[in-house]
């Protein structure tokens, strides 16, 4: 539709709106532009005019007639009779396609028996896909100190905000982790009962202020202490994607158990295309390279609640040893390429596990073992296994003996 028209505006006539519009600008602007079009008052039979000379030019392929005014004809489409239909034959199904997958993914398969570990766990979570975080019902100690991280929120929401404030954060530059906590409590927010609503964010921070403290003070393995560690040594959350051409379960499954990891059964279908995954913390010491996953399970409130016998239930129940292997494979994988000259005995560190509320450096086992630090090096044998299970759809490695882990 073309040209002019009149409604209604405050209860009289009007073709002000028509006149202005921009398909009539386009005919009749004469150069203008679309301001000056806008201001200026042109008037119906003027704007007419520009289409009948614009219609008298472009003949045939322009012409201008009225509305019709007459009732539409209706479209009568035919109708097949009954007697004629028939079913449509399905198509053959489709073969299952390359898909991205997860370590969350996986293990979400694993703990509800079944399913093809292809979709995306329903947690948004990639780091405790598991609904029950190690959560055990103890009272509160009445000694606890009111900013002790054990009276922390818990859950994978409260996870994420710790991580939230680790994945910035710079061991050395103390004077930077009051902004950063603070950023990541804000981005993550977190409700505690029996706290003032004004006061829940200087609470919480003094609480992750404390964590922070005492996580960096402590000897982990291998005599590393996170506050020496500079942040031009340290890269966070380093994704990956790992190629799986046709991962069965139960090659997994065999080889994780010949080599001695308590892993739930793995049930998913033939997986093929990538497993992605992100790691929390790789970072250098003396030369190796450690690879590090920080777990904010709430195993308790005392120190032996975080010692090597309840590290290992936690990291039993919740699969952490597959998820490990799946990030030391990642980060052969990596060093093997970047850096000149790599060997896996000699330049890969091991594995960090840290459950962060029980790291302190004056909570220690009767050996002496720091609590909630969980280390282990897998053997290089088993990461050659699982490297040769990934890269090979035909490739069914025999079992591994492995030594276990020390915390």
């Amino acid at each position: 539709i073309a040209g002019c028209y009149t409604k209604s505006a405050f209860g009289r006539p009007s073709t002000t709106e028509s006149t202005h519009s921009l398909l009539n600008w386009l005919v009749a602007g004469d150069g203008k532009t679309l301001a000056e079009w806008s201001d200026l008052k042109l008037a119906p039979a003027d704007i007419a005019d520009k289409w009948a000379t614009l219609a008298s030019s472009c003949t045939p392929h322009i012409a201008i007639s009225p509305l019709p005014l007459a009732a539409g004809i209706p479209v009568r489409f035919a109708r097949p009779s009954a007697d004629s239909l028939m079913p449509q034959r399905l198509p053959p199904p489709l073969r299952d396609g390359w898909r991205m997958t997860s370590f969350s993914a996986l293990s979400h398969v694993a703990s509800n028996g079944g399913g093809n570990g292809g979709g995306k766990n329903s947690s948004n979570s990639e780091r405790d896909p598991h609904g029950s975080w190690g959560i055990r019902p103890q009272p509160v100690p009445p000694t606890l100190p009111a900013d002790d991280i054990l009276r922390f929120p818990r859950g994978p929401s409260a996870g994420d905000t710790l991580h939230a404030i680790l994945e910035t954060l710079d061991f050395q530059n103390t004077d930077d982790w009051a902004r950063l906590i603070e950023q990541g409590l804000r981005s993550h927010p977190q409700v505690m009962r029996g706290i003032a609503p004004d006061l829940q964010l200087q609470h919480q921070s003094a609480m992750v202020q404390s964590m922070l403290t005492r996580l960096t003070d402590t000897v982990l393995a291998d005599g590393i202490r996170l506050g020496t560690v500079t942040r031009t040594r340290c890269l966070h959350e380093l994704e990956f994607s790992l190629p799986a051409p046709r991962l069965q379960a139960e090659s997994l499954d065999a080889l994780l158990a010949g080599a001695g990891y308590a892993v739930p059964p793995l049930q998913f279908k033939k997986m093929e295309g990538y497993l992605k995954g992100f790691i929390d913390l790789v970072f250098e010491s003396d030369g190796r390279f450690y690879l590090l996953d920080w777990k904010s399970n709430h195993l308790g409130y005392r120190p032996e609640d975080y010692d090597a016998t309840a590290m290992a239930a936690a990291m039993a129940e919740h699969g952490y040893h597959l998820q490990y292997l799946l990030y030391a494979l990642a980060l052969h994988r990596h060093l093997g390429r970047r850096l000149p000259g790599y060997r896996y005995d000699t330049h890969f560190g091991g594995v960090l596990y840290l459950f962060l509320r029980g790291v302190r450096p004056d909570w220690q086992d009767p050996a002496g073992a720091p609590a909630g630090v969980y280390f282990h090096k897998p053997e290089a044998t088993m990461i050659d296994a699982l490297d040769q299970l990934f890269a090979s759809p035909t490739a069914v490695p025999a079992p591994v003996a492995t030594s276990r882990s020390r915390a």
